[in-house]
């Protein structure tokens, strides 16, 4: 089994899961599994990476998209990610694909 750092290395390609509502809350979104019948609420960070993931993106593409908005190339940034995109899979809200 690969570990999930691995699941988004390199050319994969992840997108929100088509059966997840979404409505703005402050800064962040709430999200609603339709097929689980289950809600989340994201921060703002989070919201403008689901916001992304809208479309097809990579791992790198969501490294420059945090690293832009907050001006920094911080190393944790992927490692941030990389948590996000796992606690996401694990909840079934996002489809990871090998390009």
């Amino acid at each position: 089994m690969a570990s999930p750092a691995s699941a988004f290395s390199g050319s994969a390609s992840i997108v929100a899961h088509p059966e997840v509502a979404t409505c703005k809350l402050g800064d962040g979104l709430a999200l609603l599994d339709l097929e689980h019948s289950t809600y989340f609420s994201m921060n703002a960070v989070a919201a403008a990476i689901w916001e992304r993931l809208r479309e097809p993106a990579t791992i790198a593409e969501l490294e420059q998209l945090v690293a832009e908005m907050f001006e920094t190339g911080d190393a944790d940034v992927k490692a941030d990610i990389v948590q996000l995109l796992t606690q996401l899979d694990d909840l079934h809200l996002i489809r990871i694909s090998d390009a």
